[in-house]
């Protein structure tokens, strides 16, 4: 990056004091870009998040339907898991307490007794 921007590493580190901070400037960019446009990118990126809510809305309705979930709200339990999966990027640390496979398998446990179904297959 810093020889794309023609600068040292250490003048990129002049403007940025960490690869958090950077990140988070790429990240804002990026966001701010996609919010400013008229049409196309925006409408594409709205559509996707949209579509793929509905899948996840999908399937906890037709558990709860099925008798598979106990849920009286499938709708909100299925907001509810994609914004604890969405929310892991903020918090999780490579290297930290859980390894990747544990937290996968705490999160399922915690998606299976939000719909309703038994913690263990």
């Amino acid at each position: 990056m810093a020889t794309a921007a023609d600068l040292s590493v250490p003048g990129l580190h002049h403007h940025y004091i960490s690869k958090q901070s950077l990140l988070r400037a790429i990240w804002r960019f990026a966001m701010n870009d996609l919010w400013e446009r008229e049409g196309g990118g925006r409408a594409e990126h709205i559509a996707a998040r949209s579509r793929q809510q509905r899948l996840m809305d999908a399937l906890p309705e037709e558990g709860a339907a099925n008798g598979l979930f106990s849920t009286p709200s499938p709708r909100e339990v299925s907001r509810a898991v994609v914004r604890m999966c969405t929310g892991v990027s903020q918090w999780y640390r490579p290297g930290g307490e859980l390894s990747p496979a544990h937290l996968a398998e705490q999160y399922r446990v915690v998606a299976r007794m939000t719909v309703g179904a038994p913690a263990t297959t």
